[in-house]
């Protein structure tokens, strides 16, 4: 497991950094298109790493290449948590969504190429698929839904344009001379499970809204999809090159009825004004990083999603240039020769150049400037660890945003949904108190869930406190990936999904668990945290919004 979530990471890690080379030398790549978060694609890259290593086992074709989807931007929130799902696989966890219909069965539709199907969305994913043993179903639609696919097929393929009219009147071209147009870009290429896909790069369909060779949007697309298959290829394919076609079936060159110039592939370019990601009302998903064209709505708004209710609470946090405890904590005292020494210095307690001083809540004794600068790094006993005044820890600044959402957590059924806490740390640069002080940290994103009940609301509170005291997150070396100057978890433990995955529900134990993490750190029982926090932020009786 270790070996695959190592994995997983660095591979995400590649993705993330093709995307920054591309939208380096363009904007339009910069704005109009992004990554995944990291996170959430490491989730659905492990899913998928450990289905490879299945079909590999098995014999089966394991080759895994780049294709498209398309969704309603409300949808992307949903996609950030779970990945693309079935639709059994959304009934069973509750989850709603626009359903489009499924010709071929049930599954994630995918596409070839980015023109087939956008008009099911504005929104665009480039995804890597894994299909396995995959099935093509005949021109009998009618008979294909009643049969199904076999037992042992991972992938569908269709083409509705290929059914009994299409393929009369393609005899006709055919026998006329006409030059053969290419079906296979309306292929629907439909996976049986959502572990067969993990969605890379989200972009707005306003980039291919120019159905042609030359357009600036196609070749920008097509650069995306290029540099994803490099990585997908080295990561899952053993390293060997995919070959990647240009689009077929499409015009080389915009019709001649348009005068408009087309700029060159990595030149700014004049697309047409897309549609807002955001719904009216708000509704932007928190997907990512923020779209900033006027016209344009957030990709990663502050509105809520579908089935969730606006934020009821919001927390700001931050860091404090150095972390002093109260003067009041210690006192300055009286030694004599021999009393010892400073375990901090390791000089004898007694000096001529040295003011002692002892800790109060504890009476151990130090050299007054040694305590302080220590105390300035962890306000803890630098000999028994007792918190000195109260607890703090050594978190970057950023904010955790607390709302409800209709999705329950797995094990809690008879909740009315779930709390959905999402945490936000920019980067910046490390305080005096962190592992390498003035250096620049990375930035953090992460949702978390706990089930709206009255023991996760009394954990909400806990963790609440232990935000605003700087203990969620720690600066560090990423036990996966070994990179320095990374945001990672502190030691209370979050659950990053409502159903399935690593650090996801069901875990009948995880509540106990997390109150003794935050009994260990120091924090208050959870009334002591309610009072402290500044009451009710929210009405117990509230209803999630449907």
């Amino acid at each position: 497991n270790d070996h695959v979530d190592g994995k997983a990471y660095m591979f995400v890690e590649c993705v993330l950094e093709k995307h920054r080379e591309l939208s380096a030398g363009n904007p339009t790549i910069d704005t109009l298109t992004s990554a995944v978060a990291r996170d959430d694609m490491v989730f659905m890259a492990i899913k998928m790493l450990h289905l490879h290593e299945s079909f590999c086992s098995d014999l089966k074709p394991s080759h895994v290449d780049i294709g498209y989807h398309y969704t309603r931007p409300e949808n992307m929130d949903r996609i950030r948590t779970d990945g693309l799902m079935t639709h059994a696989e959304r009934t069973a966890q509750s989850v709603g969504a626009l359903h489009n219909g499924s010709v071929f069965g049930d599954g994630v539709y995918t596409g070839n190429n980015p023109f087939a199907f956008k008009s099911y969305g504005e929104a665009g994913l480039v995804v890597a698929r894994l299909k396995g043993n995959a099935e093509r179903q005949g021109l009998d639609l009618a008979r294909a839904q009643r049969r199904g696919p076999s037992p042992d097929v991972d992938t569908v393929i269709g083409n509705k344009g290929l059914g009994l009219v299409t393929r009369s009147r393609r005899g006709r071209r055919l026998a006329s001379g006409e030059e053969e147009e290419d079906e296979d870009q309306f292929d629907e290429v439909v996976l049986q499970s959502s572990s067969q896909c993990v969605p890379l790069i989200r972009f707005h369909a306003s980039l291919a809204s120019d159905h042609y060779m030359e357009a600036a949007g196609t070749k920008i697309i097509h650069s995306l999809h290029r540099a994803m298959q490099e990585v997908v290829d080295e990561f899952f394919n053993g390293g060997r090159d995919t070959r990647v076609e240009y689009y077929t079936g499409i015009p080389v060159s915009r019709p001649s009825s348009a005068a408009t110039v087309i700029p060159g592939p990595f030149a700014p370019i004049p697309l047409p004004m897309p549609i807002p990601f955001a719904p009216p009302g708000g509704g932007g998903a928190s997907f990512g990083m923020p779209f900033g064209i006027p016209g344009v709505g957030t990709f990663a708004g502050a509105g809520h999603r579908l089935g969730q209710s606006p934020p009821f609470a919001e927390i700001e946090f931050v860091a404090p240039y150095v972390l002093e405890a109260p003067e009041c904590a210690y006192e300055e005292a009286e030694v004599a020769e021999g009393d010892g020494e400073c375990i901090i210095c390791f000089e004898p307690l007694c000096s001529k150049h040295e003011t002692p001083a002892k800790i109060k809540i504890c009476g151990h004794f130090f050299h007054k400037a040694c305590m302080e600068e220590s105390l300035k790094h962890k306000n803890q006993c630098p000999m028994c660890r007792k918190t000195i005044g109260e607890v703090r820890g050594q978190m970057p600044s950023g904010t955790m945003s607390i709302s409800r959402s209709k999705v329950k957590c797995k094990g809690y059924e008879n909740c009315r949904g779930s709390l959905v806490i999402r945490y936000d740390i920019p980067p910046g640069l490390q305080r005096m108190y962190m592992v390498n002080p003035q250096q620049p940290h990375g930035g953090k994103s992460d949702t978390a869930y706990l089930p709206d009940s009255k023991v996760g609301r009394l954990l909400l509170e806990r963790l609440k406190y232990a935000f605003s005291r700087g203990l969620t997150f720690v600066v560090g070396t990423s036990a996966t990936t070994g990179q320095d100057n990374v945001v990672t978890w502190g030691t209370v433990h979050h659950k990053t999904s409502p159903s399935g995955g690593p650090h996801g529900f069901p875990d009948p134990n995880y509540i106990e668990n997390c109150n003794e993490e935050l009994d260990n750190l120091g924090v208050p029982t959870s009334e002591e945290c309610k009072e402290k926090n500044g009451g009710d932020d929210e009405d117990e009786d509230a209803v999630v919004i449907e």
